[in-house]
């Protein structure tokens, strides 16, 4: 969201929408909660990146390298049409 802010293009790319919180059921440390459900947080948060217009993109990345100074991402098994970030 900074980054969108900053004007930059921006994405979060993950096999796993909410990563490593939705191996618990409840999260009691987030400001501003004392307890909340991992997946109520994840939905809220990526409602929140997109409002801004961060690309979310559900997919493994397969391999990263830099390209004429862009990260070169290939996620899935797609390796012919790779994103440049």
């Amino acid at each position: 969201m900074y980054t969108v802010r900053l004007g930059l293009k921006s994405a979060v790319i993950g096999k796993d929408i909410g990563g490593m919180i939705t191996l618990t059921q409840y999260i009691e440390n987030w400001p501003g909660f004392k307890r909340i459900n991992t997946f109520e947080l994840t939905d809220m948060l990526e409602d929140h990146a997109s409002s801004y217009g961060v690309k979310i993109i559900e997919k493994e990345v397969t391999s990263i390298s830099i390209e004429r100074n862009r990260f070169r991402c290939v996620v899935g098994d797609d390796r012919s049409s790779p994103m440049l970030l």
